[in-house]
């Protein structure tokens, strides 16, 4: 999710909004759909392991990500570039950090305006997909390095543990990162 998350952030997550996880089951009581532009966290499909997206589609919505352009509806998010960014990410197979250079653009989509980046100057394709009912479709803010709904489906709602709402701790790679704490995740 860099640039909205970083590696090292610890978050603050309120969980009623999207429903009541029933200890256990599967399943959730009051399930509520999220909006567009929320930032959610959910036990991913194929692994259980939760995950931090952006839902970018809500059930009836058709969705496609047009040369990294992401369209709903038929319409074309805003998007505005800002220009090249740096942000440092953490390899856990050889257990060091390194910087990453992306280009970084402004998108909004009504009601949410967020950063996103991506490695290639033209992104990426996918879709166009019709999200089914009781499901949000979710990508990273990160669009070449997101293991998101592009690779393994629709996200059930059932599945929502609940909305991001802020940093409330970082450590990066010298240290606390004192600015992120308490930073609010638009």
């Amino acid at each position: 999710m860099i640039p909205t998350l970083q590696v090292g952030d610890r978050i603050l997550v309120e969980k009623l909004s999207l429903g009541f996880n029933v200890p256990f089951v599967e399943a959730k009581l009051g399930a509520r759909m999220p909006s567009r532009g929320d930032v959610v966290v959910f036990a991913q499909p194929e692994t259980g392991k939760d995950l931090v997206k952006r839902v970018v589609a809500v059930a009836g919505d058709t969705m496609e990500l047009r040369d990294g352009q992401l369209l709903i509806n038929g319409q074309l998010l805003p998007r505005r570039l800002l220009g090249p960014a740096r942000h440092f990410d953490y390899d856990e197979t050889q257990d060091r950090w390194y910087q990453q250079s992306y280009q970084a653009w402004q998108e909004s989509d009504g009601k949410a305006t967020f950063t996103t980046v991506s490695l290639r100057p033209s992104g990426g394709n996918f879709g166009p997909v019709k999200v089914p009912p009781k499901q949000v479709l979710v990508l990273g803010d990160n669009r070449d390095n997101s293991n998101d709904s592009r690779f393994w489906g629709f996200l059930p709602i059932e599945r929502l543990r609940g909305r991001a709402l802020g940093v409330v701790w970082s450590s990066g790679p010298d240290g606390p990162r004192w600015r992120r704490f308490f930073h609010p995740i638009d």
